[in-house]
């Protein structure tokens, strides 16, 4: 067989697949399975991971609610975790890329009352005031 129909045979398989599989995998019906499989066992370690980086996912994909509601629930059940300021953060502006500015500006400024000493604060206090000069 010659090389260039092999090359030919190998892009024809490898291009659909690199396509396909991270449409299935990224669409919003898997979304929802992860989820499922998150609530059914909510404190091992791989629900944790898979919390952050479904919500991390959907913001990547343009999904701002759905993003939202993965980086709250994420907020919310894993107090102890380190990444949860990180969560805190990626809600408001999950929050505000969906246009919910005011529910947005309510959680940066949570951030910066219970992280002021972080990094972030000062990106929280930017989304703060980003939010109050776009008002009309």
């Amino acid at each position: 067989m010659a090389l260039r129909k092999k090359i030919g045979i190998t892009l024809c398989l490898v291009v659909p697949i690199a396509v396909i599989v991270p449409s299935v995998l990224l669409s919003s019906a898997m979304m929802d399975y992860y989820q499922r499989r998150i609530d059914a066992d909510p404190h091992s370690g791989t629900s944790r991971w898979l919390q952050l980086t479904s919500a991390d996912w959907c913001s990547r994909t343009w999904r701002p609610e759905m993003a939202a509601t993965g980086y709250r629930r994420f907020y919310e059940r894993y107090p102890g975790d380190i990444r949860r300021a990180h969560a805190l953060l990626r809600y408001a502006q999950s929050l505000e890329d969906a246009g919910r500015n005011a529910d947005a500006k309510d959680i940066y400024s949570k951030y910066v009352t219970e992280y002021p000493d972080l990094e972030d604060a000062q990106e929280a206090r930017i989304g703060i005031n980003r939010i109050e000069k776009c008002r009309p």
